[in-house]
């Protein structure tokens, strides 16, 4: 019912991660469902965005599969709770044979959760400090060039 284009995407959980996420998606032509209980968090998602919102909350599997859990190639877990996002991806890849499953982790130790199932792991933590360490290397590097 919701998926009509060639490459598809379910996203669980509409925070400025997630809804960031879709509006990527969106944009490079996947047909996208975005899923949240809450339905204030659907506010974090782009005015371009044109794919598919909906209410429920994700650990009703019945009611994934009806927007597309069944058809999809890509599913992304990244909501602020990592058991969560780790039974969702495994359900996912056992269950579903999702060929693309991204999660948003905290807790690096949970990885141990994950291993040997495939599932490409995000941390949004370990990527802001190798962020701040390519800043600091830049302008440090840059601070030389002016005093040499």
């Amino acid at each position: 019912m919701y998926i009509k284009r060639k490459k598809s995407a379910i996203i669980i959980g509409s925070g400025r991660f997630g809804s960031s996420l879709a509006s990527i998606l969106y944009d490079d032509n996947y047909d996208v469902v975005i899923v949240d209980r809450d339905p204030i968090a659907f506010g974090n998602l782009s005015e371009k965005f044109s794919g598919y919102q909906v209410n429920l909350d994700a650990q009703d599997i019945i009611s994934l599969e009806r927007v597309g859990l069944k058809k999809v190639e890509t599913f992304i877990a990244c909501t602020g709770n990592d058991n969560f996002n780790s039974m969702l991806c495994q359900i996912a890849r056992k269950i579903y044979n999702i060929k693309n499953i991204y999660m948003r982790m905290d807790n690096p130790e949970n990885e141990v959760l994950l291993d040997g199932l495939n599932i490409n792991v995000i941390y949004p933590f370990k990527l802001s400090v190798m962020e701040f360490e390519r800043l600091r290397l830049q302008v440090e590097g840059s601070e030389e060039k002016w005093t040499s």
